[in-house]
């Protein structure tokens, strides 16, 4: 139930983001979700304020859709896109570089459609990486268990044969 509810659901996701292994993923994930809505919208041609509100109600993440509003509201009140990503540690220092290029040079809908892009291949290596992690780990266990259940089920078997071979 606490899950649920709005507080629940931050602390989740602000979890998701500090797990070890898999919070770069979940980062990942969220932003590259967020970065290809937000180039949709720019190259269609959605104001840039009402752009970063529907971003930051697709991201998935509580902490993501934090970080759109607030950019959205910093851009209201006149600052520049990639000069406010420079404050949201979760937004890498590349991404705000490239989107920095892209306001430069008038192209900011195809350039954030090419980051997507990388974070989306950068997700994809991080699942392979975890996976490849995973299976050997997931293998053990399931030998265990399996030989556990083998072992429950021969045991009085054993015990049985022992008790009418006297």
């Amino acid at each position: 139930m606490y899950v649920r509810s709005p507080q629940g659901q931050r602390g989740l996701d602000a979890l998701r983001l500090r797990l070890p292994v898999l919070g770069p993923m979940f980062r990942r994930a969220s932003l590259a979700r967020s970065l290809r809505t937000f180039a949709a919208m720019v190259d269609t041609g959605v104001n840039m304020l009402k752009s970063l509100e529907i971003t930051a109600e697709v991201s998935g993440n509580c902490c993501y859709a934090d970080v759109w509003r607030n950019l959205a509201r910093r851009i209201k009140e006149g600052g520049g896109l990639s000069d406010e990503m420079l404050d949201h540690e979760l937004i890498p220092r590349p991404v705000t570089q490239m989107v920095a290029a892209g306001e430069r040079s008038g192209r900011l809908g195809s350039v954030l459609d090419r980051v997507a892009g990388f974070c989306e291949e950068d997700l994809d290596a991080s699942v392979r990486i975890v996976t490849a992690f995973i299976e050997p780990a997931m293998i053990i266990i399931m030998g265990t268990v399996i030989g556990g259940v083998a072992l429950a089920l021969l045991l009085p078997v054993f015990s049985l044969s022992k008790i009418v071979a006297h």
